[in-house]
């Protein structure tokens, strides 16, 4: 004869119940990818949560699947948090089960059914376990908190954001207005771009990338007349050595965009903050605008272009005119508050690392720099 204990007692004459409760739970489909059926699981969940514990319940809407948190007062200042979700994958191919996924079974020692593993059945085995608890001992020795859901990750959630002003298949940003105001080039220009040199070869070395698939036109169309989006950081959860399984409480990722001819930052700053803001006014979502330089494009005259040209060209004996030069430098201050054509002169060379390990300049590039700057100082500057 086996004497149970109090515990084991209650739960064996309890346990015909407490399946019929895990029947009840695995015959609910609540797709985590779909969505169908959470309402319901939330709501069984709840209204469980209430009438077996008495369970202070608050239900948090999120972007994902809703939070259930359920508060527990015990007789300490304590606190100890259960987790668990109530969401599951879709069963596949269901004739390859041998039971329906939806219906719970019972075969040779196991329950079967979606999610009976991961998670319903484990939430639902806490949650009976503290109602056993609480049932013998009518108070717990210390606070409890249940997350009855997959607690979205942060990370995850980040690239949802993401992808709303982003096209990471195309390289399109989808904030409204944000091409406005971005002009082709001029019959001139193409002109420009058609003397340049192009060797792809090179420039796959340079940039350390494994193929170049654009021509030269697009190549330079691409560089000097569309804007950027560039994700330059991205930071969140355990980046140190080995595994740990812990989702991250928060993420963050860091991005610059540079604009090209007409590009109004207000505008694009006014539509992106519009895009978030539901997420930015329920504290889901902080966005910070770090710096802003817009962008600029001069206008010359074909003879100060040219004598330009001729001053780079006796300094170093060629020269190339490019129509754009991209890069983030203060040029807007020298046309918009100074008045004048802004003209920039690359001294370096291409592959001089900028911003990066091993940043270097040629000698000969650092030497033709002083042949340039003393040609422009000796030509008729007047031009200018």
């Amino acid at each position: 004869m086996i004497i149970l204990n109090r515990r084991d007692q209650f739960i064996e004459d309890h346990s015909k119940n407490f399946e019929v409760l895990l029947k009840k739970l695995i015959t609910i489909r609540s797709f985590s990818v779909t969505g169908e059926g959470i309402e319901d699981v939330v709501k069984f969940l709840t209204n469980l949560l209430k009438k077996l514990l008495h369970a202070d319940i608050e239900v948090i809407p999120t972007k994902g699947h809703p939070i259930i948190i359920a508060k527990l007062t015990g007789t300490t200042k304590r606190n100890v948090l259960l987790y668990g979700h109530y969401d599951v994958m879709a069963a596949g191919d269901i004739s390859k089960w041998q039971s329906d996924p939806f219906t719970l079974s019972k075969r040779e020692g196991r329950f079967y059914g979606r999610g009976v593993g991961d998670n319903k059945g484990q939430l639902l085995a806490q949650i009976l376990g503290v109602y056993s608890y609480l049932e013998l001992h009518q108070t717990l020795p210390f606070n409890v908190g249940s997350f009855g859901n997959i607690m979205t990750n942060p990370v995850t959630q980040l690239f949802n954001f993401l992808i709303r002003i982003y096209d990471v298949k195309t390289g399109q940003v989808k904030i409204p207005h944000f091409y406005d105001g971005i002009l082709e080039p001029t019959a001139g220009e193409k002109e420009w771009i058609a003397k340049l040199p192009f060797n792809k070869d090179e420039i796959i070395a340079q940039a350390g990338i494994n193929q170049l698939a654009m021509d030269k036109f697009t190549y330079y169309h691409k560089l000097m007349f569309e804007p950027t989006f560039n994700i330059f950081g991205i930071k969140g959860g355990y980046l140190q050595k080995g595994v740990k399984t812990s989702i991250p409480h928060e993420a963050s990722l860091k991005v610059d965009c540079r604009l090209v001819d007409r590009q109004d930052i207000s505008v694009i700053k006014e539509n992106l903050l519009k895009v978030y803001q539901p997420e930015i006014a329920s504290g889901q979502l902080q966005v910070s605008i770090l710096g802003e330089l817009p962008p600029e494009k001069t206008s010359a005259t074909s003879e100060q272009i040219e004598w330009l040209y001729q001053a780079i060209k006796r300094a170093t004996g060629k020269a190339y005119i490019e129509p754009v030069m991209p890069g983030s430098v203060p040029n807007y201050v020298w046309k918009n508050f100074l008045k004048v054509p802004v003209f920039t002169i690359p001294y370096a060379n291409a592959d001089e690392r900028n911003h990066d390990i091993d940043e270097n300049m040629t000698i000969k590039n650092f030497y033709n720099g002083i042949r340039i700057s003393y040609e422009i100082l000796s030509g008729n500057s007047s031009e200018i």
